[in-house]
């Protein structure tokens, strides 16, 4: 069984800097990072002996046989240079310097939601830049920074959809119906249905990997345009959603679109439909818990979606 163990030798450095490096010619010769790594490493050896020292004894007390006992022992794997942790186990992100005693200068994110797969590719390569460049390689975080950045994207989303473009829509893969318990509790499957009945000659055939946006297209009052800009597309939407013969659909209205990845952007008829908020939420709270971890207050609404918000608040 393994265990891990993070500690912290960053007053350590700061005190070997101080009272040891600054007198040492030769040391201050070195380049900083050389001399990070001879301290680490030093330390690591104390604390190894230490260790081992502690587990001989443990390994005595517990009487397991002396064969046995020398397995039990501390490996020092990783050297980070920083680590922000979330408040979620296994999700954290880090900027690794060593493995195992070799270089291995990298960024590791493990676990968070703007790197899976639910995340498009723009919003996931933005964040993973923003965290790179402003949290863990920045000599000193500026939460600012931090802040502009983000609020940066959400500008950068509201332009794209208003003038059609898909960067930032959220991928889904939808199964046929049947593979669900309940298919219209699944956005893609509603997704796939409106799409299907407002362009019944180019009809989306599952499974099939798609994007899909949030409308607000839910009551037949909210079509009304439509009649005088599309007429066409009003009375497919008017027969097929509003006067459906499933209840459900008909209640539901179309909450969500689906889009297939060969139309290669949104519809021009969609864009004064779009549910802006809900998009440029769903993009951004999927860094929420590294604004949280870096002390920026997260306000959550008292409605019904319940949905959250970072706001410009400090918590010191």
């Amino acid at each position: 069984m393994n265990k891990t163990n993070m500690l912290d030798f960053s007053e350590l450095i700061r005190f070997t800097e101080k009272y040891i490096i600054s007198i040492d010619p030769v040391l201050q010769s070195r380049d900083y990072t050389t001399n990070v790594f001879i301290a680490v490493n030093t330390f690591c050896y104390f604390i190894t002996e230490m260790i081992a020292d502690n587990l001989a004894k443990y390994c005595k007390t517990s009487n397991i046989l002396p064969r046995f006992a020398p397995r039990i022992n501390m490996k020092n794997e990783f050297l980070f240079s920083r680590m922000i942790l979330s408040d979620t186990k296994k999700r954290y992100m880090s900027k690794v310097l060593l493995r195992e005693g070799h270089d291995d200068n990298k960024i590791d994110i493990k676990g968070l939601d703007f790197m899976k797969s639910s995340t498009n590719d723009t919003t996931k390569q933005y964040f993973k830049t923003l965290a790179q460049k402003e949290i863990l390689e920045a000599e000193d975080i500026d939460i600012a920074n931090v802040i502009r950045g983000t609020h940066f994207l959400q500008e950068k989303i509201e332009n794209d959809l208003r003038s059609g473009g898909k960067h930032f829509l959220t991928p889904i893969s939808v199964k046929e119906p049947e593979a669900y318990d309940e298919p219209l509790r699944n956005q893609g499957i509603r997704g796939v249905i409106a799409w299907n009945v407002v362009y019944p000659n180019q009809e989306i055939t599952l499974p099939d990997k798609l994007d899909i946006i949030k409308v607000n297209l839910e009551t037949e009052e909210s079509i009304e345009e439509l009649k005088e800009t599309h007429p066409d597309i009003y009375k497919n939407i008017l027969n097929g959603i509003f006067r459906n013969p499933d209840e459900t659909i008909r209640k539901k209205g179309i909450d969500i679109l689906a889009i297939p990845r060969n139309v290669d952007a949104i519809p021009e008829w969609v864009i004064p439909y779009i549910n802006y908020d809900a998009v440029i939420n769903g993009n951004i709270t999927k860094f929420h818990p590294i604004l949280k971890s870096l002390g920026i207050e997260i306000i959550k609404t008292e409605s019904k979606a319940g949905k959250s918000y970072f706001s410009n608040i400090i918590d010191f």
